[in-house]
């Protein structure tokens, strides 16, 4: 897909910062993909597609918070540590 070098990229980043991190490039559609990550009990979900790519940011799915919208990566990051405590 069109997007496949920005999801490597953010999944990059996530690794770096000491995170796991999973890319999914099924060709599945997007909602079967977060329900398939909420069944697995995976904490958050990000989703880059287009409108991610052009504003360099992610948008995120949180499996207790639910839909937590579009941010730039670095936010999330940051707010990863406010979240956990």
């Amino acid at each position: 897909e069109k997007f496949v070098d920005y999801a490597k990229q953010v999944h990059a980043k996530l690794v770096e910062f000491g995170l796991r991190s999973e890319v999914n490039l099924k060709d599945d559609r997007v909602g079967y993909k977060i329900r398939e990550a909420s069944l697995q009990k995976i904490p958050y979900a990000i989703v880059v597609g287009e409108k991610e790519q052009e504003a360099g940011s992610i948008n995120v799915r949180s499996r207790d918070k639910g839909e937590l919208g579009e941010m730039p990566l670095s936010q999330f990051l940051d707010n990863l540590e406010e979240w956990k405590k």
